[in-house]
């Protein structure tokens, strides 16, 4: 039975030349052994490159569209990171965007896919797909793909352009893409694979031996530090090229092409090697996702804790001011009754003094 295949590799500097469609490998070669290329659907080879969301096809060439959508995604990066070389006095550091358009650590990737092969045609209702139906259900399939990548991997996801080889023995297609990371103090989006997964949440497939590694080499610096009298330093988690986060993105987008093209009713045989990295990252996540339920827990019962605290303190100033409410009310109760013996003690005392005026004066 068919296979649904993905094949993920490396930075794809040379890829959107060799990719276009208008490609003559034949002539550029100057050989005669690519019996594999059929000069004749030559024309059926589409270029796609990426509009409102979804890739269409277009008449650009695959070069024109990758230098357009660097420069959109990372000339600002680029302009920053020039301008701190300049300031630094560092010309020689002074890169374009075609550097890092050839650059190992700033290019494109390239991931294939390709329903069937040559030996196991794909099927679908019992019968095999014509290169027509094959190349539609290609380019369809993709762009559900396109839609699960942008889903979890957000603006890190920066898709560049595609193609459709038809000429070829076993037709399939070209993606090429970036993975960009958030610079954390300008916001800028720049090339960084690894920083770019981590901040869209993928972990490699096997966080809990990486965890374990980490743990190992801090105790090795601990003791060294001992020894030579200084403080340790920290010891960073590292990857390996088969516990690494483009692993795990890697088996999550293979299983989501396989269900896709099974989804659309072309019969293939579904591979197994990508179900244990997918079932560690769910694992992940979900021991993830208890540590941060529980932390929220105890911020809740913190907060709990610290309201109630705040409600009997509110209580015993309640019952203070109650307290001395009833206080001031007794002392403004007293502070009356002492205002009417004063007026009645100085009534008297008029009433004694205009007696005494009136006696004096009868005495005269």
């Amino acid at each position: 039975m068919a296979k649904a295949s993905l094949h993920s590799g490396g930075a794809s500097s040379g890829s959107a030349k060799h990719n276009d469609k208008k490609r003559n490998f034949k002539k550029e070669s100057n050989s005669q052994n690519l019996d594999y290329i059929d000069d004749n659907r030559i024309q059926d080879n589409i270029n796609l490159m990426f509009s409102n969301g979804q890739f269409v096809v277009t008449e650009k060439d695959l070069q024109q569209i990758a230098r357009e959508s660097y420069e959109e995604v990372f000339g600002k990066a680029l302009e920053e990171q020039n301008q701190k070389a300049i300031n630094a006095r560092h010309l020689e550091r002074i890169r374009t965007i075609d550097d890092w358009m050839k650059d190992s650590k700033h290019g494109a990737r390239e991931t294939i896919l390709q329903i069937g092969s040559d030996e196991n045609r794909a099927t679908k209702n019992g019968k095999e797909l014509t290169n027509a139906e094959l190349k539609e259900e290609l380019l369809s399939c993709f762009n559900e793909l396109n839609t699960y990548v942008t889903e979890i991997l957000g603006e890190h996801y920066q898709p560049m352009h595609a193609a459709i080889h038809m000429d070829e023995l076993t037709p399939h297609m070209h993606w090429d893409y970036s993975i960009a990371e958030t610079d954390s103090k300008s916001g800028t989006l720049k090339p960084g694979a690894n920083k770019g997964l981590e901040q869209a949440g993928i972990e490699p497939p096997n966080i809990g031996r990486i965890e374990e590694i980490q743990k190992l080499e801090q105790e090795k610096e601990n003791q060294r530090a001992e020894t030579e009298g200084r403080e340790p330093k920290k010891v960073k988690a590292t990857t390996n090229r088969y516990n690494n986060r483009l692993v795990t993105l890697t088996s999550m987008v293979r299983e989501k092409w396989e269900n896709i093209v099974l989804s659309h009713g072309i019969e293939i045989e579904k591979s197994e090697h990508c179900d244990r990295q997918h079932e560690d990252q769910n694992r992940y996540r979900q021991k993830q996702l208890q540590t941060d339920i529980s932390m929220k827990t105890e911020e809740i019962s913190n907060l709990e804790a610290a309201v109630s605290n705040l409600e009997e303190k509110k209580r015993n100033l309640d019952n203070e001011i109650i307290s001395k409410t009833h206080f001031v009310a007794i002392l403004d109760n007293e502070i009356a009754e002492k205002s009417k013996k004063n007026k009645d003690l100085d009534k008297m005392i008029r009433g004694k003094e205009e007696y005494l005026s009136e006696y004096l004066s009868n005495e005269k």
